[in-house]
């Protein structure tokens, strides 16, 4: 019976962090479903919390907002130090082009892979915010440079948090 409790106060931790994995909570999206579909012109979900990550440096928040084709991903990382979210940006994949004009110094990454993932990043309050579509957002049976550009132009217009 000891050995079983022993056992069991050894586990308990790993178990606790699965469940919490597996089930986050921590608060609600940062966004309504209005603010993403009056962005992009089509209707959505109210967003769903998919993930959350806390670490010493940071925690970590990833909300998806469902369309009829493709979900919009809203991840926040908000830095114990704020002035580490902006290093974090620079480590994105392929090119980060400017928003002209952007107050949140806002940019579109491209080249990240095969080019079906418009998303933009910026800093704001010491928060990385990434804005991403996952799916099919294109019109036709393929990805073409004027729908990528269009969801790009959509995804800078969303509200900005926090």
């Amino acid at each position: 019976m000891v050995k079983l409790v022993l056992l069991a106060a050894a586990l308990l931790p790993s178990l606790a962090h699965v469940a919490w994995a597996q089930a986050p909570g921590g608060g609600a999206c940062p966004l309504g479903a209005a603010d993403i579909a009056k962005a992009i012109g089509t209707p959505v979900e109210e967003g769903k919390m998919v993930l959350e990550i806390p670490s010493a440096d940071m925690v970590m928040r990833d909300c998806r907002y469902k369309a009829k084709n493709y979900s919009v991903m809203v991840k926040t990382t908000r830095y114990t130090k704020p002035a580490d979210a902006q290093g974090a940006m620079k480590l994105q994949a392929g090119k980060l082009r400017p928003v002209p004009n952007d107050a949140d110094a806002a940019v579109i990454q491209e080249g990240q892979g095969d080019m079906t993932s418009p998303a933009v990043h910026y800093v704001r309050n010491g928060v990385a915010v990434e804005l991403r579509v996952l799916g099919v957002y294109y019109k036709d049976l393929r990805s073409k440079d004027a729908d990528l550009r269009d969801m790009q132009t959509k995804l800078v217009a969303i509200k900005r948090i926090p």
